[in-house]
């Protein structure tokens, strides 16, 4: 059994947005999870550890780190960011903006 790393719980959500990542370039990714400081993406390329991405959704900017990067199949990448300091509001935003729509 696989022990779960995560320290914080984790929100489902299904959100388009637009990632661009100065190592790979830009691509429409899914966000399906949120946490106090990070985000899971679904994305059709692999993306480099440590690489610096910008997540834009919702009128919303969010920088982050790639943490972590499963392929899961020839073009779905699960990338785990993340979230800088400095955009910890955008995502509480971000949550909060889907959380209001169900």
């Amino acid at each position: 059994m696989v022990r779960d790393r995560r320290t914080e719980p984790r929100c489902r959500i299904n959100q388009l947005g637009l990632l661009k990542s100065k190592a790979a370039g830009t691509a429409a990714v899914r966000v399906v999870d949120v946490s106090r400081s990070g985000m899971r993406v679904l994305m059709p390329f692999r993306l480099p550890l440590q690489d610096e991405v910008e997540l834009h959704s919702e009128n919303t900017t969010i920088g982050g780190v790639v943490r972590n990067c499963t392929c899961r199949s020839a073009i779905e990448f699960h990338v785990g960011i993340e979230v800088a300091e400095s955009s910890q509001l955008a995502l509480r935003v971000l949550k909060r903006t889907f959380l209001y729509r169900i």
